[in-house]
């Protein structure tokens, strides 16, 4: 038995979607039949093996949906704005872009599908809100929420920059020693028996075992240079992002980060059907075994299970955040999600207030052993 996606249309022609399990196509269509639907689309589940990251919007894309947005509030047609925009981009090379578009909804189109007609600048999550927000009618509304998760996507992240100064803390490290065992130690060895000078021990014996430190450095070079082509591969990626999920300190926070951005794509798709919202989150959590996880809690939550159930189940959230959603009901779901958001902000600063403090631990840890080093090199001429 297989899992089947399938969207379908009621006598009344409002669009239904949900997912049947069974032995093939023609099966569930006919299942869906007999209940009165008219079937447009089935998809059988494929196995969650896989995931793409979602590739991040341009400035240049965002700032014309802000500029669209500011051009809205003063009155003017979605038409009329994408022509003054196309009309301010013409060197940028934007203007056939957008006058594409505006052609598209000049045709009949709505603004997000026109817009997936340039895929190369707006993605489909994109896409998929502004087509929610104009057939519910508020699509200046869905625009300006929009507009803000998109900036927000483009800030600086407080817990991405401290891993980032943690790893640049440690690749820096790794290269000033090898500089130091590989060039400057031997050179200062050759200078104390130029000058009959007694080298010191520790260095002295550091560089008797620079052969093998030499050959150690060249398989260590080519296993790196093997690992980040075996990164393109996307179940090796998946397995590593595993692996640093279940390293302490990192493990943590690389959930708290992955629990905000999800928190804030489901405040931001809340329009959406939550098949379809959970399927545009996954590619954008920022670490694949958490956008796989999210997968196969989606795979759940077509089968019937509660979204609270398949988070858990998936640890995607902390336990508060999976009782807000247990306790949310109809329409207080996007006051939730903005509690949600909340708490996982509060998680993740939290997080990033510990990230710093380690990576000034290990600043500091660096500073002073360059300072033992350069002391220890000039311990021979000391009176």
């Amino acid at each position: 038995m297989s899992l089947f996606h399938w969207q379908a249309l009621t006598a009344a022609g409002e669009p239904r979607q949900g997912a049947l399990t069974g032995e093939s196509e023609v099966q569930v269509i006919d299942a869906l039949r007999r209940q009165g639907l008219r079937v447009t689309t089935v998809r059988r589940e494929l196995g969650v093996t896989e995931l793409t990251p979602a590739r991040a919007m341009s400035t240049a894309a965002v700032a014309v949906l802000r500029e669209l947005l500011a051009l809205r509030r003063v009155g003017l047609g979605v038409p009329t704005a994408l022509g003054r925009l196309a009309e301010l981009r013409e060197a940028s090379g934007l203007d056939i872009e957008l006058a594409l578009v505006r052609r598209a909804i000049e045709a009949g189109q709505a603004l997000g599908e026109a817009l997936a007609r340039v895929p190369q600048r707006f993605d489909d999550l994109s896409c998929a809100v502004l087509v929610a927000g104009e057939r519910r009618g508020e699509l200046d509304v869905a625009l300006a929420r929009l507009v803000d998760h998109l900036e927000r996507s483009h800030r600086r992240d407080p817990l991405a920059a401290g891993l980032r100064r943690i790893s640049w803390t440690v690749v820096g490290a790794v290269l000033v020693t090898a500089i130091v065992l590989g060039l400057v130690a031997p050179a200062a060895l050759n200078l104390y028996a130029h000058l009959g000078v007694a080298a010191p021990r520790p260095l002295a014996g550091a560089v008797a075992l620079l052969p093998g430190l030499r050959w150690f450095a060249a398989v260590a070079a080519l296993l790196g240079l093997g690992l980040a082509a075996a990164l393109r591969t996307p179940r090796l990626r998946a397995r590593l992002d595993a692996l640093a999920l279940r390293l302490p300190g990192l493990g943590p926070a690389l959930r708290a980060q992955g629990a905000l951005r999800l928190a804030r794509l489901l405040a931001l798709l809340v329009d959406l059907p939550l098949l379809t919202a959970l399927e545009l989150s996954a590619p954008r959590l920022g670490n694949h075994a958490l956008g796989l996880a999210l997968l196969r809690a989606r795979t759940l939550v077509a089968q019937g299970v509660e979204l609270p159930a398949a988070l858990a189940d998936a640890q995607l959230l902390p336990a508060l955040a999976l009782e807000l959603l247990r306790v949310a009901e109809g329409g207080e779901r996007a006051a939730v999600l903005t509690v949600l958001v909340d708490i996982c902000e509060a998680a993740a600063d939290e997080h990033a207030r510990r990230i710093r403090q380690l990576a000034r631990t290990l600043q500091v840890v660096s500073a002073v052993a360059i300072v033992l080093g350069l002391g220890l090199l000039l311990a021979p001429f000391q009176p």
